[in-house]
C-alpha cells in the first residue's frame, strides 16, 4: 500500500476576496447563522485590507476586502469577481506537507510561516512531532518521538531540561524550558506516545540548571508557579528563581510517570554549555532510541 505523503486532517478556513468584506460578513451572519469571531483591519494595524472571520461549526471563512483602489486584491476582484482565493488544508507538519509537495513538483507560494503580533500568547502552542523514517529537512517543533528501531531521537539544550522518555514501543525527545513546562509539553508528548500504544512509560532527565541559579523577575516566576507550585524556588542571591526539574517531575508523578533526574545543574558544572553562564555557547545533546 503506497503512503500518503500528504496526510489532511481537514480544511482550516476558506478564504474569499470580496469587493465589500463588512457587508458580505453581515449577509453570511443573518442569512446563514455564520458567527464574526475575528477581524484585522486599520484599527488593528492592518492598514492596506480589511479581513472578517466567520465560523459555523466546522466552517471557517474569512472575508477580505482591499482599502485603495490599486490594490492588488482590487486586481483580482476586476478580473475574477467575488470568489475563493485561498484554501487553507490543516496538516500535523506544515514545514513537512510544504516539503513533501514542493519536492513532486508543487510551486511554492510562500515559505511556512509563523505569524504573531505584540498581543500573541507569549507561550505559543507546542509541537509534537512523530517520525518514522529519517528526515532530510529538520522538523520546527519542541518534542519528536518515534516508534522505530531506526531511528534515533535527539534534544539539544544549554540549561533547558532535556527530557527523553522510553517505553518499549515508542521514545520521545523533548525540549523542556520554561515556556515547554507551562505549555505541557511534557504531558502532550507523553499522551501522544500513549495514543500510539506505549504504557509502563519511564522518563529520564538530564543535567540543566537548578533553581539556586535561575534567576527570573518576580512576575514571570509567578506566572510559572500559578501553574506548577513546585517550580517555586529562591536563587543563592535570594531572589525569585525556578526550580523547573521540580516542577517537571511533580508533573510526571502526577502521571504515575517513574524517572530518573540528574542532580548536574549546567550553569555550575563548567562542562556541560550554559546559555546563562556562557552566551553564546553550544549545546548538548540528549539521545534516545527503541
Amino acid at each position: 500500500m503506497t503512503e500518503d505523503f500528504l496526510p489532511i486532517n481537514g480544511t482550516d478556513y476558506v478564504e474569499l476576496y470580496v469587493g465589500n468584506a463588512k457587508q458580505s460578513a453581515l449577509y453570511y451572519q443573518y442569512a446563514f447563522g455564520f458567527e464574526l469571531i475575528a477581524y484585522s483591519g486599520p484599527e488593528t494595524g492592518m492598514k492596506d485590507r480589511a479581513s472578517y472571520v466567520l465560523k459555523q461549526e466546522k466552517i471557517r471563512l474569512v472575508l477580505t476586502s482591499p482599502l485603495s483602489a490599486d490594490h492588488p486584491i482590487n486586481d483580482h476582484i476586476r478580473k475574477h469577481g467575488d470568489g475563493v482565493k485561498v484554501l487553507a488544508l490543516w496538516v500535523d507538519d506544515a514545514r513537512k506537507s510544504h516539503h513533501e509537495t514542493t519536492s513532486r513538483g508543487a510551486k511554492s507560494y510562500l515559505e511556512p510561516t509563523v505569524l504573531s503580533d505584540e498581543n500573541a500568547d507569549d507561550y505559543p502552542e507546542v509541537v509534537v512531532v512523530v517520525v518514522d523514517q529519517v528526515l532530510d529537512y529538520e522538523p520546527t517543533c519542541d518534542a519528536l518521538i518515534t516508534t522505530s528501531k531506526e531511528i534515533s531521537l535527539a534534544v539539544m539544550v544549554a540549561d533547558c531540561i532535556p527530557l527523553l522518555l522510553m517505553s518499549e514501543t515508542a521514545v520521545a525527545a523533548v525540549h523542556v524550558g520554561r515556556a515547554g513546562l507551562v505549555n505541557k509539553v511534557a504531558i502532550k508528548a507523553l499522551h501522544q506516545m500513549r495514543e500510539l500504544g506505549a504504557i509502563d512509560i519511564h522518563a529520564v532527565l538530564g543535567p540543566s540548571i537548578c533553581g539556586r541559579c535561575y534567576e527570573v523577575p518576580l512576575e514571570m516566576q509567578q506566572e510559572v508557579v500559578a501553574a506548577h507550585p513546585r517550580a517555586l524556588s529562591t536563587t543563592s542571591k535570594g531572589t525569585p528563581g525556578l526550580d523547573l526539574s521540580a516542577g517537571l517531575i511533580a508533573e510526571l508523578a502526577a502521571e504515575g510517570i517513574s524517572y530518573d533526574a540528574s542532580v548536574i545543574c549546567t550553569m555550575e558544572e563548567p562542562l556541560y554549555y550554559s546559555h546563562r553562564r556562557d552566551n553564546p555557547t553550544g549545546r548538548f545533546a540528549g539521545v534516545v532510541s527503541l
